[in-house]
């Protein structure tokens, strides 16, 4: 009869021994198809984005106060509003649909918001 450690070890071995149950330091725990795991390779401004150091796969320094820092995730959009988060102390190199997500989203962020009415601007309420 194999124990758990080993069915783990052995089902890591066939798969890159990436991690087959994925806990993280918080209330959450959550189980992962390997399938469904993809890589993030990010540049992380030195001193900044520590839940994403927490994270990774590997951290090598990039040079000139950076570090690249390779992740596993599985949802896009998810992982690109965590990455926003830090604004510009990360930058999402790959894979390009997550890159263009953190993009579409910063760039987002600098349209105007829609007012309530048309041609209102900040002040002019009540005239």
């Amino acid at each position: 009869m194999e124990t758990l450690v080993q069915l783990v070890e052995d089902v890591g071995a066939r798969f890159d021994r990436r991690p087959a149950l994925m806990i993280r330091p918080s209330f959450r725990t959550r189980t992962v198809r390997y399938r469904d795991l993809r890589a993030a390779v990010m540049r992380v401004r030195e001193g900044t984005g520590h839940s994403l150091r927490r994270q990774a796969t590997t951290v090598s320094p990039a040079g000139q106060g950076w570090s690249q820092v390779a992740i596993d995730f599985t949802d896009t959009d998810a992982f690109a509003e965590e990455i926003c988060s830090f604004g510009p102390d990360v930058v999402a190199e790959s894979p390009p649909d997550l890159r263009e997500s953190v993009i579409r989203r910063l760039t987002g962020s600098l349209q105007p918001a829609p007012s309530a009415e048309p041609g209102l601007l900040a002040g002019e309420a009540g005239r």
